[in-house]
């Protein structure tokens, strides 16, 4: 204690006789102190942290590549079916990627982002849906292909029109016609607040809309799974050697 006690005095020394370096010093450490806090805050509450689920527990298994092991690959459609399969473990399953699409309006045409879903998406998010539906089974069925999407509360906004108006309108996605069959909640931003999704698509038309950038992306693709017990078999599931992640319930 003696010793840590000289040290700091003789620190204090040296720091009285150049006060400007150690004012310089000091600034410097608290400004990237802080800047580090603030990305690693952010980080934090836009993609490490789950949405809300009405208070049910939401986990996701990533599906880990062999040939490297720090890395994740793709689920494919079946690996979707087959974990459906535990329905004893699971209340409800759902996967998604992410995509992007040209939006086209009038004359003009922009990206935006998209999330191509399975049927349970919205069920197993707990998230009732401003009006109209989700996803039938047919409408997920890989290849079937039929243009139907559900559109964000944002859309109905800049249209000046309530959410109920905007079932049976179209909009125009990679150049194509699609049948707006619900409208998003406001304030629902998908499954990470950073990148929130315009549209959500049916892995029906996967093929037709999947981007490139997404399309090989390895932590792209994930299957998020609302439990609905603590058993042994659902914190120890794998998938195709995939790691099992529990992500604890949290608000944003």
């Amino acid at each position: 204690m003696h010793s840590l006690i000289q040290d700091v005095r003789y620190g204090i020394r040296l720091m009285a006789k150049n006060p400007g370096f150690a004012g310089v010093a000091i600034v410097v450490l608290a400004l990237g102190i802080g800047a580090n806090t603030a990305v690693f805050s952010l980080v934090n509450a836009m993609m490490l942290q789950p949405i809300a689920s009405g208070g049910a527990d939401i986990v996701g298994i990533f599906n880990r590549d062999k040939a490297q092991p720090d890395s994740y690959r793709a689920f494919a459609f079946d690996d979707l079916q087959d974990v459906r399969g535990a329905r004893d473990v699971f209340a409800d399953v759902m996967g998604y990627t992410m995509t992007l699409v040209g939006t086209s309006e009038g004359d003009h045409t922009r990206r935006s982002f998209a999330a191509i879903v399975s049927a349970g998406y919205f069920s197993t998010l707990n998230v009732s849906l401003a009006a109209g539906r989700g996803f039938s089974d047919e409408e997920e069925r890989a290849g079937s292909d039929i243009p139907v999407v559900v559109v964000g509360n944002d859309f109905t906004r800049k249209k000046e029109i309530a959410p109920g108006q905007a079932i049976g309108q179209r909009v125009r996605i990679n150049a194509r016609e699609y049948t707006i069959v619900g409208v998003a909640p406001e304030g629902f931003a998908g499954t990470m607040a950073l990148v929130a999704p315009e549209f959500w698509l049916p892995t029906g038309v996967y093929a037709r809309v999947a981007d490139d950038v997404f399309r090989d992306g390895r932590a792209a693709d994930q299957l998020s799974l609302h439990r609905d017990d603590g058993s042994e078999r659902a914190r120890g599931l794998q998938a195709d050697g995939g790691q099992f992640h529990r992500w604890r319930h949290r608000l944003f």
